[in-house]
């Protein structure tokens, strides 16, 4: 019996990694599978959308695992992106475009993302997580773009930023080391 046991956890934990694989770990989140008399019931939360037996389920798990593999071959680096950013970039200073013109807009859609959380957690709103994933997408595009006026590549100020933050906080972040780090 707990063979048994054992050999429907890992069909349980295939389809979390797959399905987080294919969705992201936050899309995964109150992801629940439970196993109860030949039937697989798959849900998030409260909500139950799925019976399926192990056949659909070994189907299921192929698919998302395909399209984890096809996401992460569509992945952009980060430099590819802002070269293909650049292709969009309006030019306001001669051939460049305006730092100030991307600081404005880089503000601007800061605000736009500060609306939907306002909306969210003051006006009792849902949020709009859509939404929110473009205006993410926006400040993106405006940071690549104004890297790349002062001649930086993101993958470079990524880096930088990814060794100061391992400088400052060697142990991951905590209250006390923001309270007493040196920089």
């Amino acid at each position: 019996m707990a063979e048994y046991a054992e050999h429907v956890q890992v069909w349980i934990d295939r389809y979390k990694a797959a399905y987080a694989a294919a969705h992201g770990q936050d899309a995964a989140t109150g992801l629940q599978v439970e196993y109860d008399r030949g039937w697989f019931k798959i849900g998030i939360g409260d909500h139950w959308d799925k019976n399926v037996r192990q056949k659909e389920l070994a189907e299921l798990c192929q698919n998302l695992e395909q399209r984890a593999v096809e996401k992460q071959a569509d992945a952009l680096d980060m430099d590819e992106y802002q070269a293909l950013a650049m292709r969009t970039a309006m030019k306001t200073d001669g051939e460049k475009p305006a730092p100030e013109y991307l600081s404005l807009s880089l503000a601007g859609e800061a605000g736009e993302i500060a609306e939907l959380i306002k909306k969210h957690v003051y006006h009792g709103h849902a949020l709009n997580v859509h939404a929110l994933s473009y205006e993410l997408g926006d400040i993106q595009w405006y940071l690549a773009v104004m890297a790349n006026v002062y001649g930086f590549d993101l993958s470079e100020i990524a880096r930088r930023n990814i060794a100061k933050l391992k400088r400052r906080y060697p142990d991951g972040f905590s209250q006390e080391a923001s309270r007493n780090r040196e920089e």
